[in-house]
């Protein structure tokens, strides 16, 4: 069974998700350490305000459970949904930057694990 978590700001610049340090509040806020130890799938919500998604905030939110899951197992549970993100054309570009912060995720992985 997958459950939506919605990503709410970490400060009242609610529309941008930078920084490793605001990923990882926001990791303690959606309790993600429990999370990577039960056998659900989650969806995990930007709102749509977002206009700025980056590799750091991406890290500081997610790279604990790829490192503890692995990568495979990692992708299969927690996914970012975009759907709340109205504009067609602002969602293509956080789509985008997520991607982005997804593969240099798999790289930094890669690069320590080999």
């Amino acid at each position: 069974m997958e459950y939506q978590l919605d990503l709410m700001p970490i400060d009242t610049h609610k529309h941008i998700f930078v920084g490793e340090e605001n990923g990882a509040m926001a990791r303690k806020a959606l309790a993600l350490d429990d999370k990577d130890a039960d056998p659900h799938t989650y969806a995990i919500a930007l709102p749509d305000e977002v206009t700025a998604f980056n590799t750091s905030f991406y890290l500081g939110l997610f790279y604990t459970s790829i490192e503890r899951l692995g990568l495979k197992p990692f992708v299969a549970k927690y996914r970012l949904s975009l759907s709340a993100i109205e504009s067609d054309e602002l969602r293509e570009i956080i789509k985008e930057n997520v991607e982005r912060c997804r593969l240099d995720a798999m790289m930094e992985y890669s690069l320590r694990h080999g």
